[in-house]
């Protein structure tokens, strides 16, 4: 979705083909140095249970996804080669859309789960809290939102989801789910709202807690022009959590500027039409 070629195919034809403009993205975060793959290709290949991305393949295995890749990292092409195990805890039918006409949807399908990682370059194994959801839509982005906060609390057998979204029309829409591993899901919406410090590119940054103070940022993970992603510690039902967060501004990314900045932390994104091989 914020492929550079596909806007510009967007452009030319509101009917271009998005299955022609596919990428990969794969972000780790760790103290002996960040790494980063972001790649676009022409085309996948889709079964019943599977799908294929330049060098990275998901598929359900017994009840088990199971994500295999191996890609060249931004800017200098090192590999990033490793498989993702994800065990969900259950999994939930709880599609809804994100504005009122209904143009874009989001479905948590595993917000209760756990991962095990095996990185063979860099050589790297660690597990822990994971999630797993989906968004799709009719339309771009840009059409609907204008900037949105996205939190995801883990704590014990139970994950919190919150989205604050700027509507394009000027309206607002506030949300939170508290979903559980036995199943069941219940609403939550804490009062407070409380902003988080500007970074390098002033993107506006906030998250909804349960009492004032209680929100320290333990990193900035992505600080560019238009998003920011955070690791946060957050209260949730009075215990303090491991909190990913993540704002997203679309008018910046309107920006002729941001989108010309766009293609360099993107393999492919040069190529004819916004595909490439690897």
């Amino acid at each position: 979705m914020f492929s550079p070629g596909y806007r510009r195919a967007r452009q030319a034809d509101h009917r271009a083909d998005p299955w022609a403009h596919c990428g990969v993205n794969v972000a780790l975060y760790r103290p002996g140095g960040d790494a980063w793959v972001m790649t676009e290709v022409a085309g996948v290949d889709r079964t019943a249970d599977s799908l294929s991305v330049s060098g990275t393949t998901a598929r359900w295995v017994g009840g088990v996804l199971e994500v295999c890749f191996d890609e060249r990292r931004a800017p200098f092409g090192q590999r990033l080669r490793g498989r993702v195990r994800l065990h969900p805890a259950t999994t939930f039918d709880a599609c809804r859309t994100l504005d009122p006409r209904g143009a874009h949807r989001w479905w948590p399908v595993a917000p209760v789960a756990h991962a095990e990682v095996e990185l063979d370059a860099p050589r790297l194994r660690f597990r822990g809290h994971a999630y797993h959801d989906v968004n799709w839509g009719d339309e771009g982005l840009e059409v609907a939102f204008r900037r949105w906060d996205w939190s995801r609390a883990s704590g014990a057998g139970a994950t919190r989801i919150l989205y604050d979204v700027d509507l394009a029309d000027g309206g607002h829409a506030r949300w939170g789910r508290v979903f559980r591993a036995d199943g069941t899901v219940v609403e939550s919406d804490p009062p407070i709202r409380e902003r988080l410090p500007r970074g390098l590119w002033q993107v506006e940054q906030a998250v909804r807690t349960e009492r004032p103070g209680s929100v320290r940022r333990v990193r900035s993970l992505e600080d560019t022009p238009f998003y920011t992603r955070n690791w946060l510690e957050t209260s949730f039902e009075g215990r303090p959590v491991a909190t990913v967060h993540e704002s997203l501004d679309m008018g910046r990314f309107e920006a002729e500027w941001v989108r010309f900045l766009l293609p360099f932390r993107m393999r492919g994104a040069w190529g004819r039409g916004g595909g490439a091989s690897r």
